[in-house]
């Protein structure tokens, strides 16, 4: 759990095994939680999708709380990464998702409804793809440059 005790791990008993949440992914989990200042939000998360899917996320804005999902086998790859600061950018975009769905499309007539939470996802989704590569992207050059930094500054010298 992390020190604000806002977030936690949990991990998935299928078929006998257990998957434990790697401590990379509870670390870049704990990053853009801080960075997205998800502060109010109970989020939990863990192991359980299978192969066929990398992410997922049930948000309840009612509640303050959110649960994700990852793959079983999930990996530590530029993939994996964008795909934790994608569902978390869902988990902070809950409030509006709630209010599109309670004011606008629940108020059509049932016969559109259908179309338009297909019309919104469509919207949407490339909304938040776009916006997780942007971050980890901005993150990338900006652990290249705090490198270039580190070896652009001088050597200091200790005294003996």
């Amino acid at each position: 759990m992390s020190e604000n005790g806002q977030w936690d791990a949990s991990s998935d008993n299928r078929n006998g095994k257990i998957f434990s949440v790697p401590k990379w992914l509870e670390r870049y989990i704990d990053l853009w939680y801080q960075r997205l200042d998800l502060n109010e939000w109970r989020v939990k998360y863990h192991l359980g999708l299978d192969p066929t899917s990398y992410a997922a996320v049930i948000v309840k804005p009612q509640l303050n709380e959110a649960r994700v999902s990852f793959r079983v086998d999930i990996k530590d790859t530029p993939g994996s990464r964008r795909d934790v600061i994608h569902e978390l950018i869902h988990v902070k975009h809950g409030r509006v998702d709630e209010v599109v769905h309670k004011v606008i499309i629940e108020q059509l007539p049932e016969s559109q409804r259908d179309m338009a939470n297909r019309a919104y996802a469509a919207a949407y989704e490339p909304f938040v793809h776009g916006v997780a590569d942007n971050f980890f992207e901005l993150e990338v050059d900006l652990d290249k440059a705090r490198e270039q930094l580190k070896k652009a500054a001088p050597k200091r010298k200790v005294k003996k």
